[in-house]
């Protein structure tokens, strides 16, 4: 019978179970011993099934390290363990991206729905678009979440800190945000300090908003 914990993290004792199992029948292990080396890869150490793994090796080559493992190894629990270790760890990166983004857009609408037209509109005037520039503005709420989970999420899920990740996504929102307002106060004639100073601490208030969420979720439900 699952516990309260386990019924949250339904990966977990599959995994920690294929492990053991390879570890019992003393099978070769490629994956996990490569994803191991010097402390820099993905590992669930089944001796301690709180640990979160490392995740710090990007995803394309653990994908590329996985399908390695499938090809060169004969023994089918080897390569069921590799499967669903490689899809825990994938399974991080995706509920990670996926509560920061849909934070990220919830928060930053509410923001614009209320300031745009009381602090945007009236300061840039003639410069600003009628309408927003949808392909423009999908793509950066796209991306922006990805250095998030990178920069603030990933690392505070290692150290085990929500306060890392807080810190985190308010450093890369006060930095991105920053650079972006002084271009435009340095390059456009309607740009005030006053906007820069609203928008940067914004950007700041708005990172680390999504990055103690995305946190959140990913250890709730993921890890």
């Amino acid at each position: 019978m699952l516990s309260t914990a386990d019924e949250n993290r339904p990966l977990r004792p599959l995994i920690q179970g294929f492990l053991k199992f390879r570890r019992d029948r003393k099978t070769p292990q490629p994956y996990q011993d490569f994803m191991s080396r010097d402390g820099r890869g993905a590992r669930i150490d089944v001796q301690a099934p709180d640990q979160v793994p490392d995740i710090r090796i990007p995803p394309v080559i653990q994908t590329a390290i996985f399908v390695v493992t499938v090809l060169r190894s004969p023994d089918p629990i080897d390569v069921a363990a590799a499967l669903v270790q490689h899809w825990a760890i994938l399974m991080i990166y995706i509920t990670a991206y996926l509560s920061t983004l849909v934070v990220f857009v919830l928060v930053d609408m509410a923001w614009l729905g209320t300031m745009a037209s009381r602090l945007y509109r009236p300061t840039l005037g003639d410069i600003m678009l009628a309408t927003v520039n949808l392909p423009a503005g999908i793509a950066f709420y796209l991306i922006y979440p990805v250095g998030l989970v990178y920069f603030a999420i990933l690392p505070a899920l290692k150290s085990g800190s929500l306060a890392q990740a807080v810190l985190g996504g308010a450093l890369f929102g006060f930095f991105t945000y920053i650079t972006y307002d002084l271009t435009n106060q340095a390059t456009l004639r309607n740009w005030t300090t006053q906007l820069t100073v609203i928008d940067a601490g914004w950007g700041t208030l708005l990172g680390a908003i999504a990055a103690a969420a995305g946190y959140w979720v990913t250890v709730k439900f993921a890890v």
